[in-house]
């Protein structure tokens, strides 16, 4: 499973460039459906479901926000694509969006007053949870979380 999320991700960062979920003009590429098949593996380590949406957005980074009642993950794939490339690894890419997926599911973005820094430190918590069920070593991770800030 990791070497097919691996796949998805070197894909996602190479051939995504539009803001539409349309199929870029580069093939037969469907971002959003392989972004939501990337969640889904992601959430296989967890044993929940997901409570949201993942969408490519006009964001800078990767963000879990709620619209209209409706949760969402807005990523930004040339976001992705920049983490990748400084990491050298997909383990970064993995652990920006399994920390935005700790905070929908950890009710974070619930809260009036917006998250808060121990929020934040609970979603790298949950990201550094699922780089290591999924396989990845500590020096992966600490790469990963390094090239992310």
């Amino acid at each position: 499973m990791t070497k097919t999320l691996i796949i998805f991700l070197i894909a996602i960062s190479a051939t995504v460039f539009s803001q539409d979920n349309e199929t870029s003009g580069k093939g037969n590429f469907n971002p959003d459906r392989e972004a939501k098949e990337a969640v889904a593996m992601i959430l296989n380590y967890t044993g929940l479901e997901p409570n949201f949406q993942i969408v490519e957005a006009d964001v800078p980074t990767v963000v879990a926000y709620i619209k209209s009642g409706q949760r969402f993950i807005g990523y930004n794939p040339d976001f992705i694509s920049k983490v990748r490339n400084k990491s050298k690894t997909d383990w970064a890419a993995v652990s920006v969006l399994a920390h935005d997926i700790g905070h929908h599911l950890s009710g974070h973005t619930l809260k009036p007053k917006g998250i808060n820094p121990g929020d934040e430190l609970a979603a790298d918590k949950f990201s550094g949870f699922i780089l290591y069920q999924m396989g990845a070593s500590l020096e992966e991770a600490k790469v990963a979380l390094e090239s992310v800030g």
